[in-house]
Order: C-alpha cells, then structure tokens, then sequence
C-alpha cells in the first residue's frame, strides 16, 4: 500500500485513493505478473493461464488472498473500515489475521441471478483466444 501511495503522490497528488483504483492496481500487477512469466510466448491464452495459477493473490499486499485457481472460491477473509472525523480506520469486527477477519464461514447466495455469458454461447473456446 505504501507503494500505491508514493506512486500518486509522485504521479498524481491531488487524486484520492479509492477502493476502485486499489482493486485496479491489483489487477494491473496480477496481469504485469502473468505477462511477465509468458516471457516472449505472451498471448492472452498464456497470460490466463498464468492469472489463473495464482492460489493466493493479495495483489502484493493490497487486499486479503484470493484463490484464483478456483473460479467459485469465496473470499476467505474480509476487513470492514470506519469513517471517522480523522479518515478512515480500522473497525473492531474480530480481525483475527492482522487487519483480517478469516474464520467466518462462507455464505452462498441462491437467488436467481442469471448466468454470465460463456465463449461457448458466441460459439469461442480457448482455443480461439490468440
């Protein structure tokens, strides 16, 4: 995260950090990795492939472990922030793994919510990704 922040106040000083850029930058650092383990083979196949073996992103630290070698894993830890007069802080919530709470038990919604759109409903497979 300290990284994240000289980087904007480097680059751009004025401009608030959001929970939407922190997400961003995760991503942008999941895919800088993948890209770079493809070497010179880099196509989108390989760089999927490589963000797909990541079993417990944190994107360096930003957010708690994903397991992205499981499509359907919940996340197994969470924070929960308080705004206060003096900014944001940490709530008390149970953290049990520093800033974390990771032993709830993962809750599934069952509601109908639609399925997302596949390659196979364009008539794609991976096979087709360059």
């Amino acid at each position: 995260m300290q990284q994240l922040q000289d980087l904007y106040q480097k680059y751009a000083p004025d401009a608030v950090i959001t929970l939407p850029a922190v997400r961003a930058f995760s991503a942008w650092l999941l895919f800088a990795k993948a890209a770079s383990s493809c070497g010179a083979e880099l196509t989108r196949t390989c760089l999927i492939e490589a963000a797909k073996k990541e079993n417990a992103w944190s994107g360096g630290g930003l957010h708690s472990p994903n397991d992205l070698t499981n499509k359907d894993a919940p996340p197994t830890c969470f924070n929960v922030m308080q705004a206060t007069p003096d900014g944001w802080k940490p709530a008390e919530f149970g953290a049990d793994n520093g800033l974390f709470r990771c032993n709830t038990p993962p809750y599934r919604y069952t509601g109908g919510y639609g399925e997302p759109m596949t390659l196979a409903d364009v008539g794609k497979t991976m096979a087709d990704v360059e």
